[in-house]
């Protein structure tokens, strides 16, 4: 779930930037269509499939053709691997780690989503910021008050 939350945390930092740069306007409808799309429950039913079905596609992947690039890469001889061994085996732990994704990527995207609101909310101060430090370093007073 932190990962997720992590990565959710980062795409909303990654926002303010673009949304400073256009009108309230344009900014507005973007976020609102964002926030849409990170709550539509159907989106976030696909979403968590995805990701459930790409975290069981790693939990088969196979080792032993990772683990005899990496002793190549490095040089040394390799231990004996079982060539059908995968990361589920290495790592029996994660068996449940699919249906967690799946359960939790919706309730993350509706956090992502709440943030958004949060982040339309400060806006306005952004923009305000924004504006006194281009005015701050256009008269080079970088002592703003």
């Amino acid at each position: 779930m932190r990962p997720i939350l992590a990565i959710g945390a980062a795409l909303s930092l990654a926002v303010p930037a673009p949304l400073l740069a256009q009108t309230t306007n344009e900014s507005d409808a973007e976020l609102g269509a964002m926030v849409e799309t990170l709550r539509n429950p159907a989106i976030q039913a696909q979403a968590g499939e995805m990701l459930a079905a790409m975290s069981q596609v790693l939990l088969n992947l196979k080792v032993a053709p990772l683990a005899e690039a990496m002793a190549e890469i490095a040089g040394e001889p390799i231990d004996d691997i079982d060539p059908d061994q995968t990361v589920r085996d290495l790592a029996p732990e994660a068996e449940f780690l699919p249906q967690d994704i799946r359960r939790e990527v919706p309730q993350a995207m509706d956090r992502m989503a709440g943030m958004s609101g949060a982040l339309a909310a400060m806006l306005p101060a952004l923009r305000d910021m924004a504006a006194q430090m281009g005015t701050a370093i256009e008269d080079g007073d970088y002592s703003v008050r």
